[in-house]
């Protein structure tokens, strides 16, 4: 039930976005167009968690399940993070943290619970590695650093965190396995289409026919 209450977020977003940025087709005076465009990507709930048992079977976390173009604008995707139960950090230890110079995140909790380090700002910040993945497929170009000043925002099933680009933040500590998914609006283009052309990933296929 959560799944679709998930997907319903998902898509209401991406519809607004496309409503927003979507040039408007000429027409006469006075009369609408008809649409102003007629693509949607839908994503099954059997592609989501086939990526959520993936990461648990070694998959890197915070793996995608789609990311498409938007009329030729900027792509937004759908990412899952599942991440086991994890212990606190002692006190005074260095929390690493980063931002993205253009990514803004829309964070769904789908369920678990934990917190994650938002705001503050970082402590000896240095470009992120470009040649990195979580650069190349993950975030886009961004900056890392010891967080500090941070918020420990507790979360929980049902709730959503966003986040704008240039916000510090990591994930923190979790009480029990708690699996997310990930809204990304990338306004340059940065991340890679998936699954590519002619990709045939489990994550990317569709789903059983329901029986009858």
């Amino acid at each position: 039930m959560f799944h679709r209450a998930v997907l319903g977020v998902v898509t209401l977003l991406a519809g607004s976005i496309i409503f927003a940025q979507t040039p408007g087709r000429a027409a006469p005076a006075g009369t609408p167009p008809g649409n102003l465009t007629d693509a949607f990507t839908f994503i099954p709930k059997a592609d989501v968690e086939r990526v959520e048992e993936a990461i648990e079977n070694g998959l890197p976390n915070d793996s995608p399940v789609r990311m498409v173009n938007i009329s030729g604008r900027f792509n937004l995707g759908v990412y899952t993070l599942n991440s086991p139960p994890s212990q606190p950090v002692r006190p005074g230890s260095p929390v690493s943290g980063f931002y993205h110079n253009d990514i803004a995140e829309v964070y769904i909790v789908a369920s678990g619970a934990g917190t994650w380090r938002v705001g503050g700002e970082l402590e000896n910040p240095k470009v992120d590695d470009a040649g990195g993945r979580s650069v190349k497929q993950v975030r886009g170009p961004g900056v890392v650093g010891v967080l500090k000043g941070y918020t420990n925002q507790r979360i929980t099933s049902g709730d959503v965190l966003i986040v704008p680009p240039g916000v510090p933040h990591s994930p923190g500590e979790m009480m029990e396995r708690t699996k997310i998914i990930r809204v990304v609006i990338d306004p340059h283009r940065v991340l890679p289409i998936f699954p590519s052309i002619g990709d045939a990933s489990p994550a990317a296929l569709p789903p059983a026919p329901t029986k009858p």
